[in-house]
């Protein structure tokens, strides 16, 4: 006897047409319900060939004569009537019918918290018809609750993981759910979405655009809301760089390093660089330079990206021109702290009297940490190796 697994149930919910559904079911049957096996009722044995006497009592045995008796009597004793305790009865002969318990309801057996097994209802005296409308019905009145309880609220998605396919495939495929959490409605988002439908086809688009599978779960975990975004949306957003002379490596790097690029759209972007562009007087191949030194530039508020531009022309007194060549030397410089840009301005200009020309030819030093900045250049002086002067 099969029984019918959770499986089976959803497809049968999900089929669409009346006649695929009736046909579905139909094979259920046939897979359920016992086929009615002739079981002919074996003839009790009876010793050394015994042969039935007419009044059904007594049996006389047959001995062959392969040796002589030793005795009279026991030539009477094996050859003499023996009287059966067990009788042999003309019923006891006579075959065995295979009867089937008759039906009963169905439904009046269920009690709270048990699931009355599908063969219960079906039965090999029920005509096509009758047990498809039992199907029916016990489908209908199938409580789900029962098979799969409800999950209690969590805090986080641990508890979801072993129920949810979806998770389950997630965990899988390497994403970390701990800091998919700390994003606002990312949780409910993914315990409520479909692989298949869902999050499948975004990891066929990214797979397609050259992304490896541990690249792709960064990208989810880092940017869980892509799974939101159409597919067209994403490719038009990969497409962008790659339309502006970007290598298709380095496009596939640069979102693994920064998943948060995909969360702007192409005019952003663009935009973004276009003010950077127009700031820094560069070309289209010196903005390409520089993304691909600082890709994080694409990500990084314009409005700070001004400030430093302010700090590098107006209080330090670099030219427009003297700041764009340290750019193209060091990109970092547009997204270097303010407050660091200046600490490190003044102990280079201030405590080592180094001139704007001098500061110029290394201007990686003023996006250098302040602390270790300090030590090395202090150590070097008090050595007598500090010699800023290339010329010497």
């Amino acid at each position: 006897m099969k029984t019918l697994s959770l499986h089976q149930f959803r497809r049968v919910r999900l089929l669409s047409s009346w006649a695929a559904h009736q046909e579905y079911l139909k094979s259920l049957i046939r897979d359920t319900v016992p086929k009615q096996i002739h079981r002919p009722s074996a003839l009790p044995s009876v010793i050394n060939h015994s042969q039935k006497l007419p009044d059904a009592s007594l049996t006389t045995v047959t001995w062959s004569k392969r040796r002589k008796p030793k005795s009279r009597v026991a030539d009477n004793a094996r050859s003499g009537y023996l009287l059966l305790k067990n009788p042999v009865t003309q019923s006891a002969l006579t075959p065995r019918s295979f009867t089937t318990p008759s039906y009963t309801s169905p439904i009046v057996s269920i009690t709270e918290g048990e699931i009355l097994p599908l063969k219960a209802i079906l039965n090999p005296k029920q005509t096509l018809v009758e047990s498809i409308e039992r199907m029916n019905d016990w489908f209908k009145d199938l409580d789900l609750n029962v098979i799969c309880p409800e999950i209690k609220s969590s805090g986080n998605l641990a508890a979801y993981v072993p129920r949810s396919y979806t998770l389950t495939q997630l965990v899988k495929l390497g994403v970390d759910l701990s800091k998919i959490e700390s994003v606002p409605g990312v949780a409910n988002m993914l315990v409520k979405m479909d692989f298949h439908s869902s999050i499948e086809p975004v990891l066929w688009k990214l797979s397609d655009l050259g992304f490896s599978l541990n690249q792709i779960a960064r990208v989810l975990t880092v940017f869980p809301k892509i799974l939101q975004v159409p597919l067209g949306e994403i490719e038009r957003r990969i497409f962008y760089f790659l339309e502006r002379g970007f290598n298709q490596a380095f496009v596939v790097d640069m979102l693994h390093r920064y998943p948060l690029v995909l969360q702007l759209t192409s005019i952003e972007v663009d935009r973004q660089l276009g003010e950077v562009q127009t700031l820094f007087h560069l070309t289209v191949q010196q903005v390409r330079t520089v993304v691909t030194s600082v890709p994080n530039v694409i990500l990084h508020p314009i409005s700070k990206i001004k400030d430093n531009y302010v700090i590098l022309t107006k209080m330090i007194g670099f030219s427009p021109e003297s700041s764009k060549e340290m750019v193209l030397v060091s990109s970092k410089l547009l997204i270097t702290d303010r407050e660091r840009l200046l600490k490190n301005f003044a102990f280079m200009h201030s405590q080592l009297d180094l001139s704007l020309q001098s500061i110029q030819m290394w201007p990686s030093v003023l996006s250098a940490a302040p602390q270790i900045l300090e030590q090395r250049a202090t150590f070097l002086v008090r050595r007598g190796l500090f010699q800023p002067d290339p010329m010497k």
